[in-house]
């Protein structure tokens, strides 16, 4: 009966590891290609910037507007660092104090904590005898 159910649960989470390792490797891929597009944007930018301007005062206007946008992406995120800093937090009710009994307050713990160490056991030894 338990034997099928650890089965279960081994392949459900290997399944789910492998689900994010493949997300995590996808915004991984688009993040990349999202900064080549950005970089051929700004070449692009700079290219017809300096056929109108010439190639000195297209790397100036460029240097200027990216440091500009900089400028205005970090004071935005100041700014909204600075509003939740000073936003009060909503009081929370003091918990009632309840008579703590030692047996009951530990046992889930405990009991979480002895499953965990015997799957762990069963599937290292499951995994040296492969």
């Amino acid at each position: 009966m338990v034997f099928p159910l650890l089965q279960r649960a081994e392949r459900d989470i290997k399944a789910g590891a492998r689900r994010m390792l493949w997300s995590a490797i996808a915004i991984v891929i688009a993040g990349l290609i999202a900064g080549v597009g950005v970089c051929f944007v700004l070449l692009w930018a700079y290219l017809t910037l300096s056929v109108e301007l010439g190639p000195p005062m297209a790397a100036g206007v460029m240097g200027v507007g990216l440091i500009v946008s900089a400028g205005v992406i970090l004071a935005l995120s100041l700014h909204e660092a600075r509003q939740d800093r000073t936003d009060p937090p909503s009081p929370q009710p003091a918990p009632e104090p309840t008579a703590a009994n030692p047996e009951t307050d530990t046992l889930p713990s405990l009991v979480a904590f002895t499953a965990a160490f015997v799957l762990a056991r069963y599937l290292s030894d499951r995994n040296t005898d492969e």
